[in-house]
């Protein structure tokens, strides 16, 4: 995203989001339907649950799933009280008029038996929860030994208490899944996890409301393709499919399509931390998302990779490494430092933005890692050899420049480095050269800090003055 006006005082976020709807046989696919891609076995054996099966500990209170439906139902210009949901800590938060998302953590304690460690809760609007949870014996446990998951969802009565009764009815899986990332550079090797120490995930379905509405059948299964996890299922006039990735860390997908009279929803990243909120945050997201709907494309959205990194990537200047792409919008640059060996994370603030990203990955044979994210308030991604910034920094700088720099440090370590474009000019989206030189004098060595030009509009036939800048954290 290069040169577009931000007003003074909203905060500006930068979402992750990708275009590319679903189509309706992946969108409303059973659980038989469908062969694996070529030379990929499917290798999960679902199997029914026994009497008994269910291991100790997991449940959930009738009243607790009531109000957290109560509470993510509404906007709220604050985030949920993270003991309201049963965690410690929330690390992801997004609301809209469609749906609600939260995730967090709770640690595991010293306690006997399986603990909640993570708990992932998506209410669809009106009513209807999706909890996806992590229990495990120990807050080490690294690899998901079992899923299980309720074939259809559980009707809660408006006024019930205690125990939710159906869990025992839940379908289950073995499985060999991570539970964070892979860590970067070398480990030390750890013991062997074995079932009793591996982690257990369970992802159930509730229907809050009336208890005699009939529940509709889901279905859950291997995505292998996305190496991720599928939950379809029907409701409010809609065929919604929920992309839940294996390894439980990531965030997932959602997307769906008319099935009736609902209004469909383009497949989009669900967050990774925490987005802006209330009414005035859902608006914000939205003002940015609109650009990227459609067939036009944004205007500052060239669909050319932006030549300040051709040059230096071509030139051996920056060299593949872990890079980060900062307000990435529909992910040219991020797709092109891909097919040239990077390991790269785009993180962006439309989610119509990114499904365009994730598309253009897939056309052209390359991982990238999508994050939806606030780059104000940016969840843990790790530290990053190279941050790349085409048209963030020139705007969000005016919100808060001593919190993006801030977020800079926290994505760099001594000797990282980052490419800044920005446009040559006063007041947002650009920046003069001592502003620059104001913002990053702490802590940062300028290696250059030249004049160039930034090419913006759908045909890539304007050019403005603009700002080169090349930085080492000390």
């Amino acid at each position: 995203m290069a040169c577009r006006k931000v007003h003074s005082g909203v905060r500006v976020v930068w979402l992750l989001a990708v275009t590319a709807w679903m189509s309706a046989a992946g969108l409303a696919r059973d659980a038989s339907a469908g062969e694996p891609p070529p030379g990929v076995t499917r290798h999960w054996p679902v199997r029914e649950a026994g009497a008994g099966e269910r291991p100790p500990g997991i449940g959930y209170r009738a009243e607790d799933l009531h109000a957290w439906h109560d509470r993510l139902a509404r906007l709220d210009a604050t985030t949920p009280k993270p003991d309201l949901l049963g965690l410690e800590r929330l690390i992801a938060y997004e609301e809209n008029a469609r749906f609600a998302y939260a995730f967090g953590e709770r640690p595991a304690g010293g306690e006997a038996g399986l603990q909640l460690q993570s708990r992932r809760v998506l209410l669809i609007k009106p009513g209807l929860l999706i909890v996806d949870d992590l229990w495990s014996r120990a807050a080490s446990a690294q690899i998901i030994g079992r899923i299980g998951w309720t074939p259809e969802p559980i009707s809660v009565p408006p006024h019930a208490k205690g125990p939710v009764e159906g869990l025992d009815g839940l379908r289950w899986s073995d499985a060999d899944d991570p539970v964070g990332d892979v860590p970067v550079g070398p480990v030390a090797a750890e013991p062997a996890e074995t079932p009793a120490t591996k982690a257990v995930r369970t992802v159930c379905l509730f229907r809050l409301g009336d208890a005699n509405a009939a529940p509709q059948a889901a279905s859950f299964e291997p995505l292998n393709e996305r190496d991720a996890w599928q939950l379809a299922l029907r409701a409010g006039g809609l065929a919604f499919t929920v992309e839940l990735p294996r390894r439980y860390a990531r965030p997932g997908w959602i997307a769906a399509r008319a099935d009736g009279s609902g209004e469909p929803i383009g497949l989009r990243a669900l967050p990774a931390g925490i987005l802006p909120h209330g009414e005035e945050g859902v608006r914000l997201i939205e003002r940015w998302d609109r650009a990227y709907r459609g067939e036009r494309r944004a205007g500052w959205d060239t669909g050319l990779v932006a030549e300040d990194l051709q040059h230096a990537v071509e030139q051996g200047i920056v060299k593949p490494c872990r890079v980060i792409d900062l307000g990435c919008g529909s992910g040219t640059n991020a797709v092109y430092l891909a097919g040239k060996g990077f390991d790269v994370t785009a993180v962006d603030v439309a989610p119509t933005a990114l499904a365009v990203g994730r598309a253009k990955a897939d056309e052209a044979g390359v991982e990238v890692r999508w994050v939806l994210a606030d780059v104000l308030n940016l969840p843990d991604l790790g530290t990053f050899d190279l941050i790349f910034d085409r048209g963030c920094y020139h705007n969000v700088r005016y919100v808060d420049a001593a919190r993006f720099v801030e977020s800079m440090r926290q994505l760099m370590r001594p000797g990282s480095r980052a490419l800044i474009v920005s446009c040559n000019r006063d007041g947002p989206p650009g920046v003069r050269e001592q502003t620059m030189r104001d913002d990053f004098s702490d802590g940062f060595e300028f290696i250059w800090l030249k004049q160039s030009e930034i090419q913006t509009g759908a045909a890539a036939d304007r050019r403005h003055a603009s700002w080169s800048l090349m930085l080492e954290r000390r």
